[in-house]
């Protein structure tokens, strides 16, 4: 927003004690969103992790893989899994990767591309494991310095002008030698 970043929490996980009363949140474990199906709201459930789905408990790595899908997007336009029903949406967590962000958005960065891929790959084990993690990425992105964060069209446009500076240098040198 104009006003800077807003942190949103879409109620899937409850601080609760043994006792199955709410207690401190530092030391309460963290409720399965997928301890029911019916339990995560229908507006949630495109940024809630596979694991979470199957019943695992959330972790760092399930708010990175829910971090991924509103950065993808954001990117993108539109969410990175959908479904006419709530099955469905399951089914494209657990089942399909998204198009590339590079499909929608040509001149998004392929860094960009790859660290959005990382967050929303369906091993946990595989995925950016902290938010630390995928802060750094995208600060890496936005500082720029390798091509690896040009965009595909624009580094493709640089190697067409280096080859025709090559060809334009190799002609000025046979007419040099030619005279």
């Amino acid at each position: 927003t104009a006003g800077g970043p807003k942190l949103l929490d879409f109620g899937l996980a409850k601080p609760t004690s043994p006792s199955g009363l709410v207690g401190s949140i530092s030391s309460a474990p963290t409720r399965s969103a997928g301890s029911a199906l019916s339990a995560i709201p229908l507006a949630a459930a495109p940024y809630v992790a596979p694991e979470q789905w199957e019943g695992s408990e959330a972790d760092a790595r399930s708010d990175v893989f829910a971090a991924g899908a509103i950065l993808y997007e954001m990117v993108v336009g539109k969410p990175a899994f959908e479904g006419k029903n709530q099955a469905l949406l399951l089914a494209a967590i657990t089942t399909i990767d998204p198009d590339p962000v590079s499909k929608a958005q040509p001149m998004a960065p392929p860094a960009l591309d790859y660290v959005i891929r990382r967050c929303l790959t369906k091993d946990p084990r595989q995925r950016l494991q902290t938010a630390w993690d995928l802060m750094g990425q995208l600060q890496w992105i936005v500082e720029g310095g390798t091509q690896v964060s040009v965009p595909a069209p624009v580094a493709a446009r640089r190697q067409k002008q280096d080859r025709a500076v090559w060809v334009a240098v190799a002609v000025a040198a046979l007419v040099a030698v030619g005279l």
